[in-house]
């Protein structure tokens, strides 16, 4: 019996418009769908942001590590090393990457025979060392190296060092074997879509003696 009624309200619908109501959504309904997908959109928009964070901190505290490393090598082997930047080549990423000096004790022999055309073919050269992998610089993420002053270098009574150990021809941080490196600033900053540059952590200094310390 309640069928029927309902039937019997309905028929009259039907022969007017052709069709049975259709209840559509309510201004509230939608606003709601709104705010729940903006509320989606906005996690999303966070969890991504926050795994650029953590893959930046990671290559940071790496950077750390191997300037540690760096220097123990540098010091075990007596011999002079280098970080270097290494510039983007094709599908390759900026890289960062450890060199030493090769032939650094020969020429010194050399020069001490005055063999100069020895002493020409003899010259130190900067090679990459295979033992350590070479250090990707995320995307978005630029590293700076600037020198700082170092005082034992412009007192009057110190020699000037070898080009290859300052200047063009070396890296712009080297570590000497002797325990002493060249002091620099090492800056990790990312670039945010909106052209903006922040820092990705505190500044990496390289003192005089070749320890790592973070900028206060």
């Amino acid at each position: 019996m309640p069928n029927a009624i309902a039937l019997s309200l309905v028929t009259p619908y039907v022969k007017r418009h052709g069709c049975l109501p259709q209840r559509g959504f309510t201004l509230i309904e939608i606003m709601v769908v709104i705010v729940i997908l903006s509320i989606f959109a906005g996690m999303m928009a966070l969890s991504v942001g926050g795994s650029d964070n953590r893959k930046n901190l990671a290559f940071y505290e790496h950077l750390q590590s191997n300037l540690d490393y760096i220097r123990l090598l540098s010091l075990e082997n007596m011999q002079p090393y280098g970080l270097a930047i290494k510039l983007a080549q094709g599908d390759t990423p900026n890289q960062l990457v450890v060199v030493k000096l090769d032939n650094a004790f020969t020429n010194r022999q050399v020069v001490a025979n005055f063999d100069t055309q020895s002493a020409s073919n003899a010259k130190p050269t900067w090679q990459l060392e295979p033992t350590i992998a070479a250090l990707e610089v995320p995307k978005n993420i630029q590293v700076r190296i600037e020198p700082l002053d170092n005082p034992s270098m412009s007192a009057p009574s110190t020699e000037p060092l070898a080009t290859w150990l300052v200047g063009n021809e070396a890296p712009p941080v080297v570590w000497f074997g002797t325990g002493e490196a060249t002091p620099v600033q090492i800056s990790v900053q990312k670039t945010n879509p909106d052209k903006q540059v922040y820092p990705v952590a505190k500044p990496l200094i390289i003192n005089q003696a070749g320890a790592l310390e973070v900028a206060k």
